[in-house]
This record gives structure tokens, C-alpha cells and sequence, in this order.
């Protein structure tokens, strides 16, 4: 099942670049701001286990039916607008989920290559973790200093994961399970080493679709290479979905008595 692309009709995605006399890069905006759900400098605020680096490799189970898409972006901030930080030739927002590392684009100021990438994974008998992330394909810093959006310095670094400025979000339709609860949060890894975790984001789509969106404060002109979007899903355990059978067949039976 391929999802459709829709982008927010207010929000023009179009991105135009030009290097000021001052030697500054400066993106045009292409959304308004966020609020800031993170600081780098607050450190690891989270007790998730066993986060892992993209760039030291990961196995994973198809959960997502592949083929489907959803979009998702590396942005900035500065004081009243937001933009791609990616040059827009070349650029990609609509990934299709098939567990193959992406280019999303060039980034404004370097050109360095910035990858995206995806895993998905069980982590327990009803426990999954999907994961988004960006990440420089040469380990140099995703937010640049000397970036101006809108005409004002870049101060934050932005994801959206089917959310914010994209209303395309993923949907998970294999899991064993209807979703029973979800975590969201957000890590950054500068070389393979976690750097932060956010505190808790929420879900901005409606169930069974997922996505989410963040900003971060401290980040612009840091080592930070890459950024993850994490989904923690929880589904029945099996023994609760063999009682949701039994209950579903008894409410048949009753129906056609």
C-alpha cells in the first residue's frame, strides 16, 4: 500500500539560496517555527536501552509493508522561520520504506552528503522500535554556524518525521497487533557516539499512522552528524490477542444467534 504525498497547502517547500556579501548562507523560509522540545546541553534526559548508531549497521524486520512512503526532512530554525537545510536541487522528502539507506540532499554550506536511513526491530515479545534518522554521509556536522534563514542566523536544528511540515506520515499496517501504546523521542550521535535524547515528543498522526516532529536548542555549530526519530511500539501480547479472538468470535456468535 503506497501512501499518497500530500504537503501542508500553506507551506511552500520551494528553497532558494544565495551566499551574502558577510559570506553567509542564507535560505529562504519555508515554515513557521516550532517549539523547542530539546537542549543539547540538558544532556541524556532519557533511559532508553540500547540505542545504536546507523553508521554501526543494524538488522530489521519488515514491519511496514514495503513499498509505502512518508516523508520526512532535516531543517533549521532561526528567531521566526524555518527552511531545509538541504540544497534544493537534488533534494528528497518522500522516502519509500525498504530498509535501504537514501540520499535526502546536499547541505547548504558544506555539500556534504546527508543520508537517510531506516531500521525497524523487535525489542521485546510485543515491543518494536522504528527508527528515522539523518546522518552526513562523511560524519561532518549536520547544522552549520554562518546559516541564515529568513534573513536571521540559524540558532535551531529541526526533524520532521511525517509531521510538521508534512502531513505524510508512516504507517505501520504488519504488526502483530493493534498499537497499544507509543513512545516518540528523538537521539543525536556525533561519529557513532550518542551525543542526547530528548524527552518524550508526541505522536502527531492518528493511529495506526505515525510521526513527529522536533527542535533542538545547542546544536548549530556542534559535531552532532546524525539525528533519529524513535518510535517505541507496544502491542497486545500474544496471549492477549488469542483473548481478543475468542472475544471477537463470541460477539459473532451472539450476533447471529
Amino acid at each position: 500500500m503506497r501512501l499518497s504525498h500530500v504537503l501542508a497547502s500553506a507551506m511552500s517547500l520551494a528553497l532558494v539560496f544565495a551566499v551574502s556579501a558577510s559570506g553567509q548562507t542564507n535560505i529562504a523560509a519555508d515554515t513557521g517555527p516550532l517549539e523547542v522540545n530539546a537542549d543539547l546541553a540538558d544532556g541524556i534526559r532519557t533511559n532508553l536501552q540500547d540505542l545504536r548508531s546507523f553508521r554501526d549497521g543494524t538488522t530489521s524486520t519488515k514491519l511496514v509493508t514495503v513499498g509505502d512512503t512518508f516523508d520526512a526532512a532535516l531543517l533549521g530554525q532561526s528567531s521566526s522561520n524555518a527552511g531545509f537545510v538541504t540544497n534544493s536541487t537534488g533534494r528528497v522528502t518522500t522516502f519509500t520504506w525498504d530498509l535501504l539507506g537514501t540520499a535526502h540532499g546536499t547541505l547548504v554550506g558544506s555539500n556534504a552528503i546527508v543520508n537517510e536511513a531506516e531500521s525497524q526491530v523487535p525489542t521485546g515479545v510485543n515491543t518494536f522500535r522504528v527508527r528515522v534518522g539523518f546522518l552526513t554521509a562523511d560524519s561532518s556536522p549536520l547544522w552549520l554556524n554562518g546559516i541564515t534563514i529568513g534573513g536571521n542566523p540559524m540558532i535551531q536544528g529541526r526533524v520532521d518525521v511525517g509531521a510538521g511540515a508534512f502531513t505524510n506520515g508512516l504507517l505501520w499496517d504488519n504488526l502483530p497487533g493493534p498499537v497499544q501504546s507509543i513512545n516518540v523521542t528523538n537521539a543525536l550521535f556525533a561519529d557513532g557516539v550518542l551525543q542526547a535524547t530528548s524527552g518524550p515528543l508526541g505522536n502527531l498522526r492518528t493511529l495506526p499512522a505515525m510521526g513527529s516532529a522536533i527542535v533542538w536548542n545547542g546544536v548549530v555549530g556542534t559535531t552532532v552528524d546524525e539525528t533519529q526519530m524513535i518510535f517505541d511500539i507496544t502491542v497486545p501480547e500474544p496471549a492477549s490477542l488469542s483473548l481478543l479472538g475468542i472475544v471477537a468470535m463470541a460477539l459473532g456468535r451472539r450476533r447471529r444467534s
